[in-house]
């Protein structure tokens, strides 16, 4: 019996650090935002990686690239207007790890296009 209990002592300490294997954490998701289409100028909304919102005007196309951890409960938006009186297409997408799980198209002066996704 102790002989048993020496070796379950002496053996757990081993056992249990050598279960690296049994690690949980997630890998980072990766994020793509992307805005394409005709129209030149857009005003655009999305939540950062920090979980706030930027807002600002760029060039189309656009893209926006950002990692969160792999167990965040991340909600993600973008949205673009199109801003160049001359009008055109847009599309917004939100990719996540490289696949699309949202897009929005929109065409004409002023549209707005939005696309939004929960991790």
């Amino acid at each position: 019996m102790r002989i048993l209990l020496l070796f379950i002592i002496l053996l757990l300490p081993v056992s249990l650090t050598g279960c690296a294997w049994l690690d949980l954490e997630e890998e980072d998701v990766i994020i793509l935002y992307n805005i394409f289409g005709t129209a030149s100028t857009v005003s655009v909304t999305q939540t950062n990686a920090s979980g706030g919102t930027d807002q600002f005007e760029t060039e189309v196309p656009y893209q926006h690239q950002f990692s969160l951890p792999g167990n965040s409960d991340a909600f993600l938006y973008i949205s673009a207007q199109i801003s160049n009186t001359s009008g055109g297409s847009l599309t917004v997408e939100i990719i996540v790890n490289g696949e699309t799980k949202a897009n929005a198209q929109v065409s004409g002066f002023a549209s707005i296009a939005s696309a939004d996704y929960s991790l």
